[in-house]
């Protein structure tokens, strides 16, 4: 009986074996002479390469600077070699250039002489530059001196906000601001602040040098000018040594001028005793007010939401304090009011002067409206607000204000400085030139100016 496998006789499994066993021996030939080509090729490639590389070596030498790539970075290579072994044999590297210093080892703050011209050696040229380092940070140790100094006259201001919450718990807010020492009375120390910093606040805090937190209030402000006067008890720093008392600051009533260098101190980037660099980069411009206007101006420092402070010179004067709101609406850097246009301010609120108040929005008539549209110098009325005298008496929006009681108005400042000249109580003539039916013609118009305590 035949022995079968799959149903299939042995003789006939054992021809599909003989079958098999021939394609399996073609196969490895076909492997072996596929692998033969390609050696073949990869020498043949090879040689051309190099031979292509030899004809174009010359080339490239001469017109892409190879050689001296080649040459960097084999020097590169060892380099990096011999600081692999100077780290395992524990050999530090020396600098390459150093600082000339003075042989004083006391003098921190060494004259620095740079001076490069033809014929100077490379060598010597970069240690020049390398020594230009100290004249950066006798820069930086001349700003913060100046800071110290111009700081004695600032006082960090907590303005506390208290209310009650759902679960009516109280609670507190506080708000960090900056007061510039202005004036004092045997009683009081007065600190000028920005009332936007602490406009709403129910109880006002002041921190002098040596830490202590003294209670303060709301002396007087003004919602025109944005400005306000907190005072200080003597009485409750009497403890307190003269060294850590506010000193009084120096103020530049027309130093604003584009091109200065100014430093920011108090809370410009809401860190409290912080210090911003720049300069100031347009000068006044002016920002209407009510019945009279300021002068700004802008710096390169980039604008902090809530931001604080006064603007220094670098000789430590006052020129402006930060304005969010005096500055026709500028956006992304620091402005502040000119402290020269608003320094009669800032007495009338030492006093508690109350402004004498029109209700107008105006702007001086220029030299060249006056020309182009044969109109009188004076100002022209731009805005005239509800419920005010200027409404009351009938002015109107085009009017040009020409004289005031008898005296010529010449701009805005100048109609602001006459009407705080006129007694209030009593009617004042405004002589004002009017368009009617295409003609220009003047009138005299009473008007009974008011006081505004705030």
């Amino acid at each position: 009986m035949e022995n079968k496998k799959d149903k299939l006789p042995k003789n006939e499994y054992e021809m599909i074996q003989e079958k098999i066993v021939p394609k399996k021996k073609k196969r490895v030939r076909m492997i072996v002479h596929f692998l033969g080509k390609t050696i073949v090729f990869a020498v043949l490639f090879g040689m051309i390469a190099g031979g292509v590389f030899a004809v174009t070596e010359r080339f490239l030498v001469k017109h892409w600077g190879m050689d001296d790539l080649l040459h960097q970075l084999l020097t590169s290579n060892k380099q990096n070699q011999q600081k692999t072994e100077d780290n395992k044999t524990g050999n530090q590297p020396t600098a390459l250039l150093t600082p000339n210093l003075s042989d004083n080892s006391q003098n921190r703050n060494p004259q620095i002489t740079v001076s490069v011209g033809e014929g100077t050696d490379p060598g010597a040229e970069g240690a020049e530059k390398i020594n230009g380092l100290p004249i950066i940070q006798e820069y930086y140790e001349g700003i913060a001196m100046l800071a110290k100094q111009a700081g004695k006259s600032l006082i960090r201001i907590s303005a506390i906000t208290e209310g009650v919450d759902w679960f009516e718990e109280t609670y507190e807010t506080k708000k960090a601001a900056t007061g510039l020492f202005v004036s004092s009375t045997e009683q009081e120390l007065f600190f000028l602040v920005n009332l936007d910093s602490i406009e709403g606040a129910t109880k006002l805090e002041v921190m002098i040098g040596n830490g202590d937190v003294l209670p303060a209030s709301l002396y007087s402000y003004d919602t025109n000018y944005r400005l306000a006067i907190i005072s200080v008890a003597k009485s409750v720093i009497a403890g307190a040594t003269e060294e850590f008392l506010p000193k009084a600051a120096e103020f530049m009533l027309d130093g604003a001028v584009s091109g200065t260098p100014v430093v920011i101190l108090g809370t410009p980037n809401q860190h409290i005793n912080a210090i911003e660099v720049g300069m100031i980069t347009g000068a006044a411009e002016p920002v209407k007010l009510t019945d009279d206007t300021i002068l700004y101006f802008t710096t390169n420092i980039t604008e902090y939401a809530g931001g604080d402070g006064f603007v220094f010179d670098m000789e430590g004067r006052v020129l402006g304090i930060l304005s969010a709101s005096l500055n026709n609406g500028e956006t992304g850097i620091f402005c502040a009011a000119s402290i020269g246009r608003i320094y009669g301010e800032v007495e009338r609120l030492l006093n508690k002067r109350s402004r004498v108040f029109c209700g107008i929005y105006a702007e001086t008539v220029s030299d060249s409206v006056k020309d182009k549209y044969h109109v009188p110098g004076g100002i022209y009325i731009s805005e005239v607000q509800t419920s005010s005298p200027a409404l009351s008496a009938g002015l109107k929006v085009g009017d040009i204000i020409v004289k005031v009681n008898g005296s010529t108005v010449e701009s805005v400042e100048g109609f602001h400085r006459i009407l705080n000249s006129v007694s209030t109580g009593r009617s004042c003539w405004f002589t004002v030139s009017r368009d009617t039916a295409g003609e220009r013609k003047e009138q005299d118009i009473p008007v009974m100016l008011e006081y505004r305590a705030h």
